[in-house]
């Protein structure tokens, strides 16, 4: 403030000397002087968001045309792309000359300091000289420098060197915000593809548990899987040998040989349906959703866990309800977290003498937005505690389990719109309750 007020008292003073005039011509030139002032205070809100080229642009146009100048140029050393030069010269496009190459002309005379007063030197651009002004931007930290030039042998007047020292104040100010909110959004960009980065292995890590606890189920069910294909393999060999036998008569009974063969291929194909979802269950694919019905979902699950229910001396039911809507969900996963709650309710039926012990599976639409499926066991119950932690991660009930099963079941169960949750039942053992949403209705045509 103290300096704005000696360059003004400056102006004052030398008003006079600097053109002999009357009252009018020296009101009209304080009134231009203020008018100046005013557009050089507004540049901030003109330039304001813009990044520092854009910012140093718009100081040189509006310098160029309030002072009538021939050529300005800025460089602006600090900022986060770098070294900064723009240049502009009346009559000319930007674009006709280097910035780079009017700043390197002007090296041997600015020097590490600031001139203490206007200096004529050799037009960089083209013949003849130039007067030149530099002012540089920043007071304790060096942000760059401010040149404008005159063709002109006249140097700049008092009120000319006050409006070019408001400027420097006002674009070094600009310059420093502008610095500071250009390296805060780089810094949110950065930190917001960390995020990203570690959403993804995050995600990555999940499948894999995931994963990791289809196959740790599989293995459990290794002697009913071996159950399951060895079945149909036998009656594939029982069938070859009666259609060889029937194709041995003395005269062919073709029949009864296609009528073998038409079960070899049945069972074959049954066999290979086992080995088929073993493989998807044990597999590591990425997750594809698609519409289809929780009722499919139950009877493959149990194509692969049945056997192990009957050698529990399990009794089964199941109430599949024929008008279930389908939904949107990934179908390996959704009989990854049926499969995880029927060996668990075989594991809670295991200890059960004395009463009957029976595993009872049953799908519903209670309403038109709800799809439910129940596991529902007569084993041993939960304790409150159990209850309580029942979904946390690394919480298991099994002395030997890894409280991964349940946690994950209710991550995927979740993933896709929907809630898992348990309850015990009215006399004995618990019912787990997967809740889905129904996938929209398709429209026509």
């Amino acid at each position: 403030m103290r300096e704005l007020e000696s360059d003004m008292t400056e102006t004052r003073s030398s008003l006079p000397r600097e053109q002999p005039a009357d009252a009018s011509g020296e009101i009209r030139r304080l009134q231009s002087c203020i008018s100046d002032l005013i557009s050089v205070q507004a540049l901030p809100a003109i330039w304001a968001g813009h990044d520092a080229s854009r910012i140093l642009s718009i100081l040189l146009e509006a310098m160029l045309g309030m002072l009538q100048l021939d050529c300005a140029y800025a460089r602006a050393i600090d900022t986060p792309d770098g070294k900064i030069e723009v240049l502009r010269v009346r009559d000319r496009r930007p674009s006709d000359i280097d910035p780079r190459t009017f700043g390197r002309a002007l090296e041997s005379w600015l020097g590490d300091h600031e001139p203490p007063r206007p200096m004529i030197i050799q037009n960089p651009i083209r013949e003849g000289q130039l007067s030149i002004v530099a002012l540089r931007l920043g007071t304790q930290v060096d942000t760059g420098v401010l040149v404008v030039g005159w063709e002109r042998a006249e140097s700049p007047t008092a009120i000319e060197l006050l409006l070019l020292r408001v400027a420097a104040n006002q674009v070094t100010i600009a310059l420093h915000e502008s610095n500071l909110a250009a390296r805060q959004r780089r810094t949110a960009q950065e930190l917001e593809q960390r995020v990203a980065e570690r959403t993804a292995q995050l995600l990555q890590l999940q499948e894999d548990l995931a994963h990791f606890a289809r196959v740790s189920t599989m293995g459990e069910l290794t002697a009913s899987i071996a159950h399951e294909v060895n079945q149909p393999l036998a009656a594939v060999t029982t069938n070859a040998d009666a259609c060889r036998r029937w194709l041995m008569h003395e005269v062919p009974n073709l029949l009864e040989a296609r009528a073998a063969l038409e079960r070899i291929i049945r069972e074959s194909g049954r066999a290979s349906d086992v080995i088929s979802r073993t493989r998807a269950l044990s597999r590591k694919t990425t997750p594809q959703t698609v519409r289809l019905q929780m009722n499919d979902v139950v009877h493959e699950v149990l194509a692969l866990a049945k056997n192990k229910v009957a050698s529990q001396q399990i009794s089964l039911t199941i109430d599949l309800s024929s008008t279930l809507p389908e939904v949107h969900g990934d179908r390996v996963q959704l009989q990854q977290v049926l499969l995880n709650l029927i060996l668990n309710a075989i594991e809670a039926i295991h200890p059960v003498v004395g009463r009957p012990r029976e595993l009872r599976i049953r799908t519903s639409s209670p309403s038109p937005g709800e799809v439910h499926l129940m596991v529902c066991d007569s084993g041993i119950g939960l304790d409150l505690i159990a209850q309580s932690r029942l979904f946390d991660p690394f919480f298991s009930t099994k002395p030997d389990g890894m409280g991964l099963g349940l946690s994950i079941s209710r991550r995927i169960v979740e993933a896709h719109g929907g809630h898992l949750r348990a309850m015990p039942n009215p006399d004995y053992g618990t019912t787990f309750v997967i809740d889905l949403p129904p996938a929209p209705m398709e429209r026509a045509g």
